[in-house]
C-alpha cells in the first residue's frame, strides 16, 4: 500500500493574515471587475451551480485553479463571510489557527473592497431581502445591490435567502466546503493540476496557508509537492456555521459540520491521505464525539506503522516544513487514549475495544490485551473480517502470556474465515515452533506454500487493517451531500 501525508509548514508564506479592509492609499484605482474579483464571482456561481458529488463544470472550473490562486481564494472567501455579518467592517483579522509569525497585511483597492461588500450582500440572501422587504434594510450597499449583481447572483440570493427563512443563514459556507470536498476526494489527476509546483524549488507565493504532501513507498518519502488547499478552505469556511439564536460562530454543535469531518478523516484513511492539521482541527472542534475520537485513534495508530515511522525521520522535506508523527510508541499511546476515551461513551464500540486490544499488543501489554480482545471477539461474528483481525490478536496475546491451546483455537478459528488467508497459518506454525511442535511448524507452513500464486486469489484481510476503520467513507460522503442535491425552493 501507498501512503501520503499532507504536511503543513511551521512557518508559512502569510501564516496569519491580517486583512485591512479599508481604502489602500496612494494606489490607483482598479476595475473591479479585475481578476482577483472575478474569481471570487467565479467561485459564488460555482457554489450555487455544483451539483454534490458529481464531476461537473463548476467542480472543474474551481479545481483548475492553481495554488496561488487557491490562496488567493482562501484569504478573499475570508473576507467576503466576514463582510456578510457585516458589511460595514473595516478591519478583519483571518487566521488559520495555528499561526507562528505576526501574518502579513493585504490590501483591497477601493473599487474591489465596494465589490466584495456587494457580493456580500448577495451571498447573505441580503440582496433577496431587500427586494421583498425593501424597509428591513438601512445598509445602502445591501439596498443597491440588485441592481449591481446579474442573474445567477440573484439566484443564488434568492437560495441563500431561502434558507435563511427556514432557520438556516449558512446557505454558502456549506455548499462551498461541500464544493471543496468533493474537489478534494476527485481522483488525483483531477486534484493535482499539472502546473502545481515543487516547493523545494521556490516560487512567488501568493499570501494565505500552503501545505505539501509527501509520498510514502514502503517507508520511503518518494516526492514532495504542493497540493491545492481544498480541506483548508472548507475548515475556514465551516469555522464561520452559527446555529439558530447563536451570534457567534459555534460549529461543534452543527451535525452538518461534524458528517464533513467524519466523512473527510474516513477518505482520508481510506486512502491513506493522511492530514495532520485536519485530524487537529477535528478533534478540537469535535473533542467530545466518539466517531471522531475513533477515526483520530486510528490515524495515531496508522503513524505506529513502520513505513511512517521510516519516512517520518528522512528528513526529506523542504525548510519549514515537518511531519506531526513521534515515536511509535508514543502513536500507540495516543491512540489508546482516544480509543478509551471512545469506550467512555459508547462502550458497546466494539471496532475501538478491537483496536485498544491491539494497540495494548503492540505496546506489550499483553495480560490486558487479552482482556479487551476476549470481551470484544465473540461479538464481531456479524462482520467477518473483524472477527478474522479479532481472532488473530487473541491469539496473538493468549500466546504472548502462556495460553498456548486458547491461543491455537483462535488462530484456527481466524483460519476458517479466510482459509485462503496466509497470516493464521504463519502464526500456527511460529506458535508450534514455540511449542516445540517441528511437525506441527512444518505443516503450518505447508499450508501457506499451497495458497493461491496470485496476491489476489489468496486475500489476507490482515493486509488492509489499516483501512478498515474507513470502509464507510463513500456512504458517509453520500450522506453528507445528500440534503445539498435537493434544491431549496426561493
Amino acid at each position: 500500500m501507498h501512503a501520503r501525508a499532507l504536511i503543513s509548514a511551521a512557518l508559512l508564506t502569510a501564516f496569519a493574515t491580517t486583512l485591512d479592509v479599508r481604502a489602500a492609499a496612494a494606489q490607483p484605482s482598479a476595475d473591479p471587475r479585475d481578476a482577483r474579483i472575478l474569481r471570487v464571482e467565479q467561485w459564488l456561481k460555482a457554489t450555487l451551480h455544483h451539483t454534490p458529488g458529481e464531476a461537473d463544470e463548476a467542480a472543474a472550473l474551481v479545481g483548475s485553479w492553481s495554488d496561488d490562486d487557491l490562496r488567493a481564494l482562501w484569504t478573499d472567501a475570508s473576507t467576503l463571510v466576514a463582510l456578510m455579518r457585516n458589511t460595514k467592517l473595516t478591519r478583519i483579522i483571518v487566521h488559520p489557527g495555528n499561526a507562528h509569525d505576526d501574518g502579513q497585511r493585504v490590501r483591497y483597492t477601493e473599487p474591489q473592497l465596494q465589490r466584495l461588500r456587494v457580493l456580500a450582500c448577495a451571498a447573505s440572501g441580503k440582496a433577496t431581502w431587500t427586494e421583498i422587504f425593501p424597509t428591513i434594510l438601512t445598509d445602502p450597499i445591501c439596498v443597491a445591490a440588485p441592481t449591481m449583481i446579474d442573474g445567477e447572483l440573484r439566484a443564488l440570493s434568492a437560495r441563500a435567502a431561502a434558507s435563511k427563512r427556514k432557520g438556516d443563514a449558512n446557505f454558502l459556507v456549506r455548499r462551498a466546503a461541500v464544493l471543496h470536498a468533493d474537489i478534494a476526494v476527485a481522483p488525483p489527476a483531477a486534484r493535482e493540476h499539472p502546473d502545481t509546483a515543487s516547493p523545494q524549488k521556490g516560487h512567488d507565493l501568493a499570501p494565505g496557508p500552503r501545505q505539501i504532501r509527501l509520498h510514502i513507498d514502503d517507508g520511503r518519502g518518494t516526492g514532495v509537492r504542493d497540493v491545492p488547499i481544498h480541506w483548508m478552505i472548507g475548515r475556514k469556511l465551516l469555522d464561520e456555521v452559527r446555529t439558530p439564536g447563536s451570534r457567534d460562530p459555534d460549529p461543534g454543535r452543527d451535525e452538518m459540520v461534524r458528517l464533513w469531518y467524519r466523512a473527510s478523516l474516513a477518505w482520508m484513511e481510506l486512502h491513506e491521505d493522511y492530514d495532520t492539521t485536519h485530524l487537529a482541527h477535528a478533534i478540537g472542534i469535535f473533542h467530545a464525539d466518539p466517531d471522531i475520537a475513533f477515526l483520530a485513534g486510528c490515524q495515531q495508530e496508522a503513524f505506529a506503522a513502520s513505513k511512517i515511522q521510516t519516512a517520518a525521520n528522512s528528513g526529506a522535506f523542504p525548510k519549514g516544513f515537518g511531519l506531526d508523527v513521534v515515536t511509535d510508541r508514543e502513536e500507540l499511546i495516543r491512540a489508546e487514549a482516544l480509543f478509551r476515551r471512545v469506550l467512555s461513551v459508547k462502550p458497546d464500540a466494539i471496532e475501538a475495544r478491537l483496536r485498544l486490544g491491539h494497540v495494548l499488543l503492540r505496546l506489550g501489554r499483553y495480560q490486558e490485551a487479552a482482556v479487551e480482545l476476549r470481551q470484544a471477539v465473540p461479538l464481531l461474528a456479524a462482520d467477518d473480517q473483524l472477527q478474522y483481525d479479532g481472532e488473530l490478536f487473541l491469539g496473538a496475546a493468549e500466546e504472548e502470556i502462556g495460553e498456548y491451546d486458547a491461543s491455537h483455537a483462535a488462530f484456527a478459528r481466524a483460519a476458517s474465515l479466510y482459509p485462503a488467508a496466509q497470516s493464521p497459518w504463519l502464526a500456527l506454525s511460529e506458535l508450534a515452533w514455540r511449542r516445540r511442535d517441528r511437525a506441527g511448524a512444518l505443516q503450518a507452513l505447508q499450508r501457506v506454500f499451497a495458497l493461491p500464486a496470485t496476491a489476489a486469489a489468496r486475500h489476507d484481510p490482515w493486509w488492509f487493517y489499516q483501512i478498515a476503520q474507513a470502509r464507510n467513507a463513500n456512504a458517509l460522503l453520500d450522506d453528507l451531500r445528500r440534503p445539498f442535491r435537493a434544491s431549496i425552493t426561493p
